[in-house]
């Protein structure tokens, strides 16, 4: 009676292949000896284990591989693409706060959201219109990504970027169809397309952007060159800015490409 209420023998244990090289399995502590002896002699258990070191692996070398390829396009978009080092947001038109000694140029845009629709697709796009068409170049490089070639804002029609052209299957010479945030359309001409790879953007002239939409432009947006490019100096420059009536948001190019 006493023999079967005992439970079942476990199985005997086989002796693996490495504990026949004592050199190496001598070495080993009990709680090594045992979790190898148990990967080896139940199948299940060595390809689970097999299987998991190799998902990780793969899981590790991924987003190794994903934070490089953004480190490229993020150093390409604001080193390259994007020259500004700041970003100030105004709410009236005055530049009477920039002129600060730690600031060493800037150009005034106006930007707001807007759409344009081709072949019945609709896309939002970031409206760019910088005050003068000339200088914009110190602070963004419109080129055009297989030549390098420069393009300039027309004084008729309009530049988009890259990505939302390829979404759209747009070409140089295409019309679109084009709105403002005020949801006010007009028909415009493609006459280049910039490369870029954050953000969706379509550039025109003050000019040939009150005349399509008959509204005035109020710039509300300022970009600049700054002397130092430290995250203590870009903190106390932030603060000060915004410590102003007329300076609602500041943003620094440099901070970003740091952050990533």
């Amino acid at each position: 009676t006493a023999a079967l209420l005992r439970p079942r023998a476990p199985k005997a244990g086989k002796r693996i292949l490495l504990e026949k090289i004592p050199l190496i399995w001598n070495r080993f502590n009990f709680s090594w000896k045992v979790t190898i002896r148990n990967i080896f002699r139940y199948k299940r258990r060595f390809f689970m284990t097999v299987f998991g070191v190799a998902g990780c692996t793969a899981l590790i070398l991924a987003a190794f591989g994903i934070r490089d390829s953004i480190r490229t396009v993020v150093d390409r978009q604001f080193g390259e693409l994007f020259t500004y080092d700041i970003a100030i947001g105004l709410s009236f038109e005055s530049t009477e706060y920039l002129e600060d000694e730690r600031i060493l140029g800037y150009e005034l845009l106006y930007k707001e959201m807007g759409e344009i629709s081709f072949n019945s697709t609709t896309k939002d796009i970031t409206i760019i219109v910088p005050e003068d068409i000339d200088s914009i170049s110190r602070f963004i490089n419109l080129r055009n990504r297989k030549d390098k070639t420069t393009i300039p804002i027309p004084e008729k029609g309009v530049v988009i970027t890259e990505q939302v052209s390829r979404s759209l299957g747009i070409k140089v010479g295409d019309e679109i169809v084009f709105r403002n945030s005020e949801n006010d359309e007009e028909r415009v001409k493609i006459q280049g397309i910039a490369e870029n790879y954050i953000g969706n953007y379509i550039y025109l002239t003050k000019e040939y952007y009150e005349e399509i939409f008959s509204e005035k432009v109020k710039y509300n947006e300022a970009i600049g060159e700054i002397k130092e490019k430290t995250r203590k100096f870009q903190d106390k420059l932030s603060k000060d800015l915004l410590s102003k009536e007329g300076i609602y948001n500041v943003s620094f190019n440099t901070t970003i490409k740091e952050d990533f």
